[in-house]
């Protein structure tokens, strides 16, 4: 008699539990009462190909055409990595920090961890991947540089910043990476093996570790407090264009968007939400946009029509503001309340819909049109303080901190992709490049092949 190996449950119960199905679950599920024999192996690859391209059917669409709202997996990492915003590869690797356990977690799109590579400190600052696939990551004390060899993240290099906080690296056009540290702005070349500092830039307080890179190449960089820097890249030097001092303290989380036209937003703790103007030499306020209540902590995204969003905390004003640049004024489009503090800058799909996410545990959908909500997802004992990642299949990526229970989730979503607007989320892009010319264009979507899935 011939054997069947159990490999998992049926089709229908795979969609009911709310996860993927597998090529191999389909087949059980379209086999059951009747077992492929030995000796008709031709029919039996004809069969499993057929159940292959229906498995492929089936999970085609955002997502793989699962439930949106629903838990995909989860993946353990190391406590205080909440605030690491998920990188992801041009082959779909989620590349995330660990926190406290001074790891940088390399994912695969399945959820299975591909390879941990131990650095020099926390890594609770985000990842940005560079043009070759170089994935460089900034913790108290260096910048470090890896490679991602398949099974092994390796080490290219380390670059001494002796940062007061871990760091969320910046790249330019020409491959330089930007990273704060204490008082200090680094421009750093990378020569393969070695890296070189090009020049650094001192403020008058200590340097934020959130930056944004403009269309012309100009560097803004907040300092703790109430400065706003931009810096310009001279090469063998970087000299300071304009500093202009806002209102309200700067805050930590708040990395500036830049807009189509260059206007730069960014939150403070005074509950506004400021729009700069770069006059080259100067730089003037546009408006300032009060958030009643709320302090405007979160890092702005900007969708197709020019709408800003952005994260308020406050007491009974927990909420995500969209917000129409009216020119000589910021204009509330809509405030959609949330569980808890939200201080993630959201993100938005390639449909238009916006993805926040609370430091109550919910990951929100929200209609771009009215505010409405589409659907939310709650993790129990999650804070989510770092702004989610849209994979090409439309999966939300976003990281916790819970304590020991800390790590990443993947949410089915409806979105096919990132929103390929001008800054649709934290730090621009999918590579967290931070660059208003970091690419848009959504990674490659991996999808098994036929022949795979058959054998020779």
């Amino acid at each position: 008699m011939d054997a069947v190996m159990d490999l998992g449950p049926p089709l229908g119960a795979c969609r009911a539990l709310g996860r993927p199905c597998s090529f191999f679950q389909v087949f059980q599920s379209s086999s059951r009462g009747g077992v492929i024999a030995g000796g008709k192996a031709m029919q039996g690859k004809i069969f499993l190909g057929v159940m292959a391209i229906l498995c492929l059917v089936l999970m085609s669409g955002p997502a793989g055409a699962q439930t949106p709202g629903t838990e995909r997996w989860f993946l353990p990492t190391g406590a205080g990595g909440g605030s690491s915003s998920p990188a992801i590869g041009a082959d779909g690797t989620i590349y995330v920090g660990g926190g406290d356990d001074k790891k940088l977690y390399a994912v695969n799109p399945d959820g299975t961890q591909k390879w941990a590579y131990t650095t020099t400190g926390n890594t609770s600052g985000s990842p940005a991947i560079g043009a070759d696939g170089t994935i460089y990551v900034g913790t108290w004390t260096y910048l470090i540089a890896i490679k991602d060899e398949g099974a092994q993240g390796a080490t290219k290099w380390l670059f001494y910043t002796n940062a007061s906080s871990p760091s969320s690296p910046a790249i330019g056009a020409d491959g330089t990476i930007y990273v704060g540290a204490k008082s200090k702005l680094f421009a750093v070349k990378d020569n393969g093996a070695s890296a070189t500092k090009k020049w650094e830039f001192t403020a008058g307080a200590g340097i934020a570790t959130q930056i944004a890179i403009g269309a012309d190449g100009a560097i803004y960089v907040k300092e703790y407090g109430n400065n706003l820097y931009a810096v310009q890249d001279n090469g063998a030097s970087g000299s300071q264009k304009w500093v202009i001092t806002l209102g309200g303290n700067i805050s930590g989380k708040s990395s500036p968007a830049i807009g189509p036209d260059g206007t730069i937003y960014v939150g403070a703790n005074d509950n506004n939400l400021y729009a700069i103007t770069d006059n080259g030499a100067s730089a003037t306020q546009k408006w300032a946009f009060t958030a009643e209540g709320s302090l405007l902590n979160s890092s702005p995204a900007i969708g197709a029509d020019g709408i800003i969003y952005v994260g308020g905390s406050g007491l009974n004003h927990n909420k995500v503001y969209a917000i129409q640049d009216d020119v000589t004024q910021g204009t509330q489009k809509w405030a959609f309340d949330t569980d808890y503090y939200t201080m993630a800058c959201p993100a938005v799909g390639a449909d238009g819909i916006v993805y926040a996410v609370s430091h109550g545990g919910t990951v929100y959908a929200i209609n771009p049109g009215d505010g409405s909500e589409k659907w939310h997802c709650s993790v129990f004992g999650s804070d989510f303080d770092s702004g989610p990642a849209i994979g090409a299949d439309g999966t939300i990526y976003a990281s916790f901190s819970a304590g020991e229970a800390s790590g990443l989730h993947a949410i089915y979503g409806d979105s096919p992709g990132l929103a390929a607007t001008h800054w649709p989320k934290f730090h621009h892009d999918l590579n967290n490049t931070g660059s208003a010319k970091g690419s848009v264009k959504p990674v490659v979507s991996i999808t098994p092949s036929i022949n795979l899935l058959l054998g020779d």
